[in-house]
């Protein structure tokens, strides 16, 4: 009779570690979800990131190609503003001529 208690015992032991077994694989599965929700969380903060990136870098380029645009204008307008002057100097050694 006393084998019989010993094996009823064990057996509330083990059954009780089941139940605290099944309470832990409870808690990981709970733990598992709340890390898979946070990866996908993660994967969307970085697609962001990289859309943020993408549209910096390409309008870090247009301001590049805006300014060197700008640099060959103002080139120009220097060029311009020369033969404005040696247009003007001319006007006035013309008017010069006929001045009495």
């Amino acid at each position: 009779m006393i084998a019989v208690k010993e094996t009823n015992h064990i057996f509330a032991s083990v059954q009780a570690e089941m139940a605290n077994l099944i309470n832990h694989l409870g808690t990981v599965t709970l733990s598992i979800e709340d890390l898979n929700q946070s990866q996908l969380d993660l994967s969307e903060a970085m697609g962001n990131v990289s859309s943020v990136a993408e549209e910096s870098s390409a309008t870090s380029e247009e301001v590049s190609s805006l300014s060197n645009e700008q640099q060959i204008i103002s080139g120009i307008l220097v060029t311009l503003s020369g033969n404005l002057e040696n247009a003007s100097n001319q006007l006035k050694d013309t008017i010069e001529q006929f001045t009495i």
